[in-house]
């Protein structure tokens, strides 16, 4: 060897070790896992089959068209989210669930460093729902949110509890520990605004008054009928997502059960007792229905109940639509027997439309 060089020595351990022999199967694998992660990684955002909830989150998001609506189709279905403390847990529990995925959503765009960051765009969603004149304050001692709104039927206690969930489950997301929001006053108890607050502890309030609540939503829904103004309206996707909870299958027969209640208590209000013919029931279903939210009425026959009814696509849920029968029954039952309507439905490109009638 040319000069002092000398081969360098090596030590035992840092001797390369023998590879080990791969089997011709195994090699075969490796390949087919390795075209696969190639194909996933071809595909583009979003690859991932949304879920219901996220699709509406993402169509809120963006500013997507929605028909704007009125606020007494919100107020039917917070008292029904709100009777039972076990309804407003599942509400709760519910909005949990989407605020999580609205945080999942906003952040894989904008990669918030900060958990108090992402509020701002919070507030924004909420005004993009429908709620204006939103305003915060972020102390040492967390989050307190008001929502500036005068409209909407007493009902005796906090009923916002999806919100009040949707906002828990943000925070949570953010600042990855359990945060509970509660909502201290609100619009539908006499208060000036509603306000919410977060907390290390969930305090469920009280249950609503049923016969308040329905009475009071009846001498509302009656004043609406009748032209009064309204002031808020909700968009039509945020109240597609805010209803969810009252769809389950397990519990939406006793749900639909209060509902058709509450259409026969506003049938007394709206007829007071007076005898009533099917053209003045289709009258009230027909207005009743575009200040519910119950799809787009059209009234076929005057002289009997004959009436179909267009959902949205977002609302184009058969329970959705076993909900608003329910109602409409209560009101219709006024001057027909529930047994002399049928009722059908049909799925015409992606949209239901439900078809009543009066049995002669």
């Amino acid at each position: 060897m040319p000069g002092n060089m000398r081969p360098a020595r090596t030590s035992k351990r840092a001797k390369a070790r023998p590879k080990a022999r791969i089997s011709r199967a195994k090699k075969a694998k490796i390949k087919t896992y390795a075209k696969a992660e190639r194909r996933v990684e071809q595909i583009s955002y979003p690859a991932a089959a949304y879920s219901y909830e996220e699709a509406i989150l993402d169509n809120v998001i963006r500013g997507a068209k929605a028909t704007p609506i009125p606020e007494e189709a919100v107020t039917f279905s917070e008292i029904l989210s709100n009777l039972t403390k076990n309804m407003k847990t599942i509400t709760y529990r519910f909005g949990i669930n989407v605020g999580r995925d609205l945080y999942r959503t906003l952040n894989s765009k904008k990669h918030y460093y900060w958990y108090e960051e992402a509020i701002p765009d919070l507030v924004a969603f909420l005004e993009k729902s429908g709620y204006k004149d939103v305003t915060y304050t972020l102390t040492t001692r967390g989050l307190r949110l008001r929502v500036y709104t005068t409209d909407g039927a007493f009902v005796g206690a906090s009923v916002h509890t999806f919100e009040s969930g949707l906002m828990s489950g943000f925070l949570s997301a953010a600042s990855r520990q359990m945060i509970h929001v509660n909502e201290e006053r609100c619009v539908k108890n006499d208060a000036d605004y509603c306000e919410f607050v977060s907390s290390q502890k969930r305090d469920e309030g009280n249950e609503i008054d049923m016969s308040v609540a329905v009475e009071s939503f009846a001498q509302h829904l009656k004043m609406s009928m009748h032209g009064r103004k309204r002031s808020n309206r909700i968009s039509s996707l945020y109240h597609a997502l805010s209803v969810s909870p009252l769809l389950n299958r397990r519990y939406s027969g006793a749900i639909n059960n209060i509902a058709e209640h509450m259409g026969y208590r506003f049938g007394d209000y709206v007829f007071d007792n007076r005898k009533v013919t099917s053209k003045k029931i289709s009258d009230c279903i027909s207005k009743t229905a575009s200040l519910l939210n119950f799809g787009e009425p059209s009234i076929r026959d005057s002289k009997e109940i004959d009436m179909k009814f267009s959902f949205s696509p977002e609302l184009s849920r058969k329970e959705y639509i076993n909900l608003s029968l329910s109602f409409m029954n209560g009101i219709a039952s006024k001057a027909v027997m529930k047994n002399n309507i049928y009722s059908t439905m049909q799925n015409r490109g992606g949209r239901y439309v439900l078809h009543i009638k009066e049995k002669r």
